[in-house]
């Protein structure tokens, strides 16, 4: 080897070492370390549900079946009077609205007290605009009847115009109470004696029954055959039976017969040729 191979290997090694050396002084990084890897936190186990307790079987339930409402009967239709006894053979018939209205004016002319009362509908009796009648003029009705217009007036006449003054001229005095033996009543006439299957005008409130008068002195005045008071009742009586045909169309009383033997019998039954049963 040379000299000049020799200088170059030494300048080599040189460099070499250098190189080193400068390394050597070189800090070192250190290494970093990934951290570990935590294990995933493990759920909660979801609690167990507990086993069911046995249920008691249910009870059949009873299902309520809604009850279904009859039918409701047809509704009857009140019958007018030509109506309901047209198969009697008693023709009447109730007053129409203007009728009615000039009966009631009457009435307070008349001062009667009155009220109207509901419909009557019973069978083949019955008013559709009755009035409950409980004085005229300060005569009371004991008990109050149960009239229709028409009658009802006509009693309220009978009282101004004829027993009022027959109580004046033969009893010196006046009458102040009436004792009604029967006004509505569904029945037929003389309560179905003898076989009587004719619909009387009280099933109609069509007719009043007069049983006694009540004088203002307290004297009772019984509608019988042969009054008492001598002369004095009985012509009374005659003379408030006489007055009151006419303003009714039937008049009974003692010795008509036997159904009417202790009162008077007064209707408004419809007749031929506006004639009264006055008997």
């Amino acid at each position: 080897m040379d000299l000049r191979g020799a200088a170059f290997l030494l300048a080599l090694l040189a460099a070499a070492l250098v190189w080193g050396s400068a390394q050597a002084l070189v800090p070192k990084p250190n290494p970093v370390r990934a951290p570990a890897a935590q294990p995933a936190p493990q759920a909660e186990p979801a609690p167990q549900a507990e086993p069911a307790s046995p249920q008691p079987p249910e009870a059949t339930a009873t299902v309520a079946v809604p009850r279904t409402k009859p039918a409701p009967p047809p509704r009857q239709r009140l019958r007018t009077r030509t109506e309901t006894v047209r198969s009697k053979g008693v023709l009447t018939r109730d007053l129409n609205r203007s009728e009615r209205a000039k009966c009631e004016a009457d009435l307070r002319r008349l001062k009667v007290t009155f009220q109207r009362a509901k419909p009557i509908a019973s069978g083949v009796c019955g008013a559709r605009h009755p009035l409950t009648v409980t004085a005229i003029d300060g005569v009371t009705l004991t008990p109050a009847a149960t009239l229709r217009c028409g009658v009802a007036r006509a009693t309220a006449q009978w009282v101004h115009d004829v027993v009022q003054p027959a109580a004046r001229r033969h009893l010196r005095t006046q009458v102040t109470g009436i004792g009604v033996a029967a006004s509505y009543a569904c029945r037929t006439r003389r309560n179905g004696r003898r076989g009587n299957r004719r619909m009387s005008e009280h099933a109609y409130a069509n007719a009043i029954d007069v049983g006694r008068l009540v004088m203002k002195s307290g004297t009772v005045v019984p509608v019988q055959g042969r009054p008492r008071g001598a002369g004095a009742q009985r012509a009374f009586q005659a003379d408030i039976r006489k007055g009151a045909c006419g303003r009714f169309t039937t008049v009974l009383g003692p010795g008509s017969d036997s159904a009417h033997s202790n009162h008077f019998h007064f209707d408004l039954a419809p007749r031929r040729a506006g004639r009264a049963f006055c008997r």
